[in-house]
């Protein structure tokens, strides 16, 4: 018995254009992003398993500004299958300060979100719905009572590839090896001794 298997790739987008720019660091971050965004889009349509979306960190860098970015992406030719939104966590590089965002600004959002979500504006997999509603949910009572509330995920509910070519559980932990330096196996990485 074959079991369903989707590959849904994200790239990380925190603003549009200069902003994203200036949140990642890094000079045409938002232009490569959209490039890679588009060729995804152009493999997606020979591979109907492959979902390609965004995932966006939610940070004091740009809460005010995600309304907007929603939005923009949203309105992309070819439209993403799935926008993310992760609130920033652990040691984030921009600093601790990224960490500072207002509570009730990020219930609204989530609110608007999830029922936008609901209504499939994106996202169609009532699985994910649910855990994604479920998640915003904790994290807004994390938040709250500065006091965890889900396990770390990480490596149980997916994968992690940086611009480098570096797969790991997440960006927070040594990665497992490198796809450049592996052949671009990423099977030979993340069942290997180190992962």
């Amino acid at each position: 018995e074959q079991t369903r298997t989707d590959l849904v790739v994200k790239v990380s987008l925190d603003g549009i254009e200069e902003e994203h720019d200036k949140i990642r660091q890094r000079s045409n971050a938002y232009a490569r992003a959209m490039e890679t965004y588009k060729a995804l889009c152009k493999l997606r349509n020979s591979f109907h398993r492959l979902e390609v979306g965004f995932n966006t960190v939610y940070s004091s860098l740009n809460e005010k500004k995600i309304p907007e970015l929603y939005d923009h992406l949203s309105s992309l030719d070819p439209k993403p299958d799935c926008l993310a939104q992760l609130l920033v966590r652990y040691l984030p590089r921009g600093g601790e300060a990224m960490k500072d965002v207002d509570l009730e600004a990020y219930k609204a959002w989530t609110d608007h979100y999830d029922r936008d979500m609901w209504e499939g504006r994106f996202e169609h997999d009532l699985e994910v719905k649910m855990a994604t509603i479920l998640l915003h949910r904790y994290l807004r009572r994390a938040l709250k009572t500065k006091e965890p509330v889900i396990h770390c995920l990480a490596g149980i509910s997916g994968a992690f590839i940086d611009n480098e070519g570096n797969v790991g559980a997440c960006e927070h932990h040594a990665p497992y090896g490198n796809l450049r330096t592996n052949g671009y196996d990423f099977k030979k990485i993340w069942f290997s001794e180190t992962a």
